[in-house]
């Protein structure tokens, strides 16, 4: 579908040539009788080929993965509205990205609407990733969490994520310490949107947290000037909070009993 001058076999879209089906098929004998840890599939536009999905759905099904070289533009051309999906099958050669369109949790706050279906999902959506061996690690950023249109939740970013096989030395050692970050980080959701459903463990458990937070230097030290200065002022705000409990405990003991 394009014509490029750097192209070392002449491809464009006034070239006629097109592999067959039975070439194809004795590729994939070919392939059969001799595994290859990954199969490599170019061009030109191999998406092009009106055998392209059979041939891949073959190789696939005989356990290779298989690599396609493509330009993306095609992916745009009439006719290919199903490629996406298809590239989108897990192997060990696929990079997989999708687009997510929705809102932050700290928007959702703001907005008129129910906010315990959006934790109850939250919950359930880190604990199916948790099941699988996977501590996302940042769930505290904003950024990371987003809401669409239908109320589902997606989580996004994994680029600190760590993934640890079953049975593993690291799912015994260090998954439960890197889940327990992530459920810390639940928890700071909870209490932002349903501060009402965190139980007195749960405020615990945040507490103990934010201790372990104060002693990692690092944390402060990656800040920018108006990120230090937001959380100095959350940090105020909470200081004249637990101060404000304090006085009225104390005035509701004065109070003489009736």
């Amino acid at each position: 579908n394009q014509s490029c001058r750097h192209c070392h076999v002449g491809a464009g879209p006034n070239r006629t040539e097109c592999m067959s089906w039975p070439v194809m098929e004795r590729l994939i004998a070919l392939s059969e009788r001799f595994p290859a840890a990954r199969v490599d599939l170019t061009g030109g536009s191999p998406e092009m080929n009106p055998h392209f999905r059979r041939l891949v759905q073959a190789l696939r099904a005989q356990g290779s993965a298989v690599q396609v070289r493509t330009n993306l533009t095609v992916l745009t051309t009439e006719g290919m509205t199903g490629l996406p999906v298809l590239h989108r099958s897990p192997d060990p050669c696929t990079l997989v990205m999708d687009h997510i369109d929705g809102k932050r949790l700290t928007r959702i706050r703001r907005e008129p609407t129910p906010k315990r279906p959006v934790v109850e999902k939250l919950h359930r959506l880190i604990t199916a990733m948790h099941a699988r061996g996977v501590a996302h690690l940042d769930l505290r950023r904003r950024d990371n969490i987003l809401v669409d249109s239908h109320g589902d939740v997606h989580l996004i970013d994994f680029a600190t994520a760590h993934v640890s096989r079953p049975n593993s030395l690291r799912r015994r050692f260090l998954f439960p310490r890197f889940r327990s970050i992530d459920r810390s980080a639940f928890l700071k959701w909870k209490r932002l949107l349903t501060p009402e459903d965190l139980t007195e463990r749960e405020e615990r458990k945040l507490r103990r947290h934010r201790m372990l937070r104060a002693v990692w230097l690092y944390n402060r030290r990656s800040l920018g000037p108006s990120d230090r200065a937001r959380l100095e002022e959350e940090q105020r705000q909470k200081k004249l909070a637990r101060r404000q409990k304090k006085l009225d405990r104390r005035m509701k003991k004065s109070r003489p009993s009736s």
